[in-house]
């Protein structure tokens, strides 16, 4: 380490560069710093003489950041994040007492599978504590790679490098219908499978779940009589109707209100899939924050299945 050449620099500048980068904007950096507008082009300057580096240049949509400077920020975030959990005093995490609230992003599956032995738990051990459960998409995520989201809960999203996961649980999928359905007896095979109506679980707007992605590498196809995102309403349909649905294994072993349904095996080959904890790498040093991710780590684990 190069203590002189570190002596000789402002580590405040680095603060600067991550608002300049956030924004791309000098005034609006200025403004959410609380500087002048003339206060923070200088620091833009001091950071260019640093890095020998325009940082910011200007482009058809404003100012846009040079190859150096986004080969710089995920160190200079890091390096931030570092001081930052150094200078922030430990606090003493007691979860009888603690009123922390924590925010949750889960899919739906994952919040039928995860939500009430949860909250059962923290009746128990944390009486105070909150939660905030969140649905997946592209402004949450983006708000957990940010460290402004504690958790999520699901297939695992795309690596950050600044996103640390555990493996909670696998998972595959089983064919369910109702118990006294007329057509659907012992055994289930693939012709039937293939005439009968379903209902469809699909997050997505093209209507289609994984059965239709297997089925297509064969060219092949069902009846896709109902689409739903919802894993209960879909529980619901299959109760009270003739159509069958095909739904992660874990959901009918844990889900407390299933009486009224046979499972089955499916008669085609479904790839199995995994489910992840993540989290910001900056809550590694947050006692409060390791208590839950334990304790989230416990309900998986105790989950049947």
């Amino acid at each position: 380490m190069n203590i002189v050449n570190i002596k000789k620099q402002d580590l405040n500048l680095l603060l600067m560069f991550e608002l300049l980068m956030q924004e791309r904007n000098v005034s609006r950096a200025a403004e959410r710093a609380h500087i002048t507008q003339s206060a923070m082009s200088h620091c833009l300057a001091r950071l260019r003489e640093m890095f020998q580096d325009p940082i910011l240049a200007r482009g058809s949509s404003g100012m846009e950041a040079t190859e150096r400077a986004l080969a710089l920020r995920d160190p200079i975030r890091k390096v931030l994040i570092e001081v930052e959990q150094i200078l922030t005093p430990a606090k003493p995490f007691d979860p009888l007492t603690d009123d922390r609230s924590f925010s949750v992003i889960l899919t739906d599956y994952t919040e039928l599978l995860i939500s009430r032995p949860l909250l059962l738990r923290l009746e128990d051990q944390a009486p105070n504590i909150q939660l905030s459960f969140r649905k997946v998409n592209p402004e949450n995520i983006a708000a957990l790679e940010a460290g402004e989201m504690d958790f999520f809960i699901g297939r695992a999203p795309k690596k950050k490098q600044y996103l640390e996961d555990c493996l909670l649980f696998s998972d595959d999928y089983c064919t369910i219908a109702q118990n006294n359905h007329p057509q659907v007896r012992k055994n289930l095979t693939k012709n039937l499978f293939l005439k009968m109506q379903h209902v469809v679980l699909s997050p997505g707007e093209d209507g289609k779940g994984i059965v239709d992605h297997v089925l297509e590498k064969n060219d092949q196809q069902r009846i896709r009589t109902v689409t739903t995102p919802y894993i209960s309403s879909l529980i619901s349909i299959v109760e009270n109707s003739k159509l069958i649905a095909t739904i992660p294994r874990r959901i009918v072993d844990n889900h407390p209100g299933i009486a009224n349904i046979q499972v089955h095996q499916p008669p085609i080959e479904i790839p199995s899939f995994s489910v992840h904890l993540s989290w910001h790498e900056r809550s590694r040093y947050d006692s409060a924050h390791q208590w839950m991710k334990n304790l989230i780590i416990s309900v998986a684990a105790d989950l049947g299945g």
